[in-house]
């Protein structure tokens, strides 16, 4: 994978880049967490953003938020060049990202030419101008950024289930419930009533993988919480719905990219 970094800039509690990646691959970007705010705009590639087990397209002058902590990554569909603006901002240090709306994942800005013109402007600033002047000029522009994602979102209905077979909800809703109890798929669908061939065909459609795909990620996505904050491999695996160390284990390095133990450190390395 190569990267050219057009600009850049760091100081306590917010980083700013432009860069441009290509050579890369999607197996380069893996799920990961950190503790603080990340904002990217992305400016080209065919690329989707996974949270949890979402997955967004991600288009020209996408916007994609994501807060301390949680699971995600980016998505490359296809080797073209990926090129964005990032930006990673400490908790404490903008209140008003805390004004943000919880459910506020991505928005979209194509043909809002004051969100991207405050990228373009950092862009340039940061080629131009020294670090001790480029410090509150940068942060003020963050300031203006967040007043006009709050103008999108106070703008914007409350999130609604997108729509699917209810059979997909009603199963999504079990699978939640007994999230590390539930022993097997084929008891899921005795309990909604169905067969396996049908709730496969009919949970695939909606959801793009099978119900024991969405289980195990659900399940591997809890058990990297549980580790990440301290709780050792050998004990999550069971508690949350594995009954085999090393089937867990494989699953986990096929998932994620790299085993149990190395979680906190992969946690905190910034996915390009």
């Amino acid at each position: 994978m190569n990267l050219h970094m057009i600009s850049e800039f760091e100081d306590a509690g917010l980083f700013f880049d432009h860069c441009v990646l290509t050579g890369h691959k999607d197996a380069d970007f893996g799920f990961h967490s950190h503790g603080f705010y990340e904002i990217i705009l992305v400016k080209k590639g065919n690329t989707a953003y996974c949270i949890d087990d979402k997955i967004v397209p991600l288009h020209k002058n996408t916007l994609i938020l994501t807060r301390p902590f949680l699971l995600h990554r980016i998505q490359m569909n296809t080797c073209e060049p990926y090129e964005r603006y990032n930006l990673l901002v400490s908790v404490d240090a903008f209140p008003l990202l805390a004004k943000i709306p919880p459910h506020v994942n991505t928005l979209h800005f194509d043909g809002n030419q004051i969100v991207t013109g405050l990228f373009e402007k950092m862009d340039y600033y940061c080629r131009i101008l020294s670090k001790d002047t480029l410090q509150s000029l940068l942060s003020a522009l963050f300031q203006e950024l967040l007043i006009n994602i709050l103008i999108v979102t106070n703008e914007l209905p409350s999130p609604t289930q997108p729509r699917r077979f209810p059979l997909t909800d009603r199963a999504i809703a079990l699978m939640e419930e007994e999230l590390t109890t539930l022993d097997s798929v084929d008891s899921l669908c005795s309990r909604l009533g169905v067969s396996r061939s049908y709730l496969y065909r009919i949970f695939q459609a909606d959801m793009g993988i099978t119900p024991k795909a969405y289980l195990t990620l659900r399940r591997l996505t809890l058990a990297r919480r549980e580790i990440f904050f301290g709780a050792k491999a050998t004990a999550v695996h069971s508690q949350c719905g594995f009954t085999d160390y090393s089937a867990f284990y494989r699953a986990y390095k096929k998932q994620f990219g790299y085993p149990p133990a190395e979680t906190q450190n992969r946690a905190f390395q910034e996915n390009e």
